[in-house]
């Protein structure tokens, strides 16, 4: 799925690849085990796959909970970088707790500015 949602955010846009890919709906099931052990697995794939940014982990990663039927949030942000340039990050939480994108000191420093569901 890293390398589907790597070739998928290449080639077509964000939209296009969530109608494509993510389930027409996930249930309201959170099995924490299974959550981690898909993050873990979509974490350590994306270190093979070339360019596999944080959006494309996180997206990838939510495919695959929502074919699990488990429910996350895609997580878009921006904040100021050292340089003064704008940098960008996407994470995935699930029940409010950070399921993939760093750790969670890392992410309250970024301006959220989407977040993304499962396809209803």
């Amino acid at each position: 799925m890293v390398v589907v949602t790597r070739l998928a955010l290449t080639f077509s846009s964000l939209a296009q690849l969530r109608q494509w890919l993510l389930p027409a709906s996930a249930l309201d099931h959170h099995d924490l085990v299974e959550v981690g052990r898909v993050a873990w697995s979509v974490w350590l794939v994306a270190h093979v796959v070339p360019f596999a940014s944080c959006l494309t982990k996180a997206q990838a990663c939510q495919i695959l909970l929502a074919r699990r039927g488990i429910d996350s949030t895609l997580c878009l942000g921006v904040r100021e970088g050292n340089s003064g340039a704008l940098e960008a990050h996407a994470w995935l939480i699930c029940e409010d707790r950070l399921v993939l994108g760093g750790e969670e000191g890392r992410v309250p420093s970024f301006r959220r500015l989407a977040d993304l569901g499962p396809v209803r």
